[in-house]
């Protein structure tokens, strides 16, 4: 269901951005070919090209969430996959971001959710992270 919203909200921008008389290439900036969000992508560059009329898409292989969040900032690419995390410290200036905000960037939806689980052997001795410090 979120990956139909995601869709749709694509589909709406590039209607609203294609120039009648040519072609629109989009750029969909994802991740390595190895991971989740090339595929997503590429299946996103096909819906495109398939269903928005003028449009064309094409999925970019890169090193995923932070680098995407700095190609869409420049104008480099039309479309990002990248984790909430990153997209909420590039819009904010914090984390890897720190000292710049990305405020040209908005989110369009969530196309799954991503719960992160970080754990350790129980007798190692880490309790929170704030032990693994140095």
């Amino acid at each position: 269901m979120k990956l139909r919203t995601l869709l749709t909200a694509a589909a709406a921008a590039m209607m609203l951005t294609a120039a009648p008389a040519s072609a629109q290439q989009l750029s969909i900036a994802t991740g390595g070919t190895g991971g989740t969000y090339y595929p997503y992508g590429g299946g996103l560059a096909e819906l495109i090209t398939k269903y928005v009329d003028g449009s064309s898409a094409v999925a970019e292989v890169t090193g995923a969430s932070v680098e995407n969040m700095g190609l869409i900032s420049r104008g480099d690419s039309d479309i990002a996959i990248g984790l909430a995390d990153t997209v909420y410290a590039g819009f904010t200036g914090t984390g890897k971001f720190e000292g710049r905000t990305l405020d040209n960037v908005r989110a369009l939806a969530s196309i799954y959710p991503n719960a992160v689980q970080i754990v350790t052997m129980a007798d190692s001795g880490i309790n929170g992270l704030a032990d693994l410090k140095g």
